[in-house]
């Protein structure tokens, strides 16, 4: 076989790789998703849609909406601010879309928005109820409340008692008699 065929036929038989830009002693660390053209897209808009909340232009230079453009910095291995090689689309260019720039510790974490994917919501938080005391506590609780009252209704019994016992006047009349003034009051 010439060398020619020889070097057509290893082409055609080997898949492409991606862009491999990590350079030697640098960590590689695994791609994140598939780095083919129509997956990164795709997964471009599913994130896209689920941040932005509507579908991406997808034209050159319109910043946030530039398909390509993250396409590009996504689709292969290359160094990233860690010092280490990633590749692939994942948290870390969602952070670049919904703040602006990207979270180093998303870089190997799956995106939330994948194509074909319902997004991941997360769970609601669930504040526990107040710890419900011991019962026992509380009965103590309403045994001590009763003491109190009861020694409330005793008093109140005792100045009850005592007004009692004192004379009441009910009706008093009263004539002018000379200088003095006779006042006949009846005691109840």
């Amino acid at each position: 076989m010439k060398p020619f065929v020889l070097l057509c036929a290893l082409l055609f038989t080997v898949p492409a790789s991606a862009q491999d830009d990590c350079p030697a002693g640098h960590i590689r660390n695994p791609a994140i998703s598939p780095l083919d053209h129509a997956y990164m897209l795709s997964a471009f808009k599913a994130s896209f849609k689920g941040i932005i909340g509507r579908e991406p232009s997808c034209q050159p230079g319109s910043g946030i909406d530039d398909c390509e453009y993250y396409i590009a910095a996504a689709d292969h291995f290359g160094v990233y601010g860690d010092d280490q090689c990633h590749a692939g689309w994942s948290g870390y260019w969602e952070s670049w879309l919904q703040n602006g720039h990207g979270d180093l510790n998303l870089v190997q974490t799956p995106a939330r928005f994948l194509p074909g994917v319902p997004p991941v919501t997360p769970p609601p938080v669930v504040v526990p109820p107040d710890p419900v005391p011991d019962l026992t506590d509380r009965i103590e609780h309403l045994e001590e409340l009763l003491a109190h009252l009861q020694v409330g209704v005793t008093a109140i019994e005792g100045r009850v008692t005592a007004l009692e016992a004192k004379p009441v006047f009910t009706t008093c009349k009263a004539a002018i008699v000379g200088i003095r003034i006779p006042v006949d009051c009846q005691l109840k």
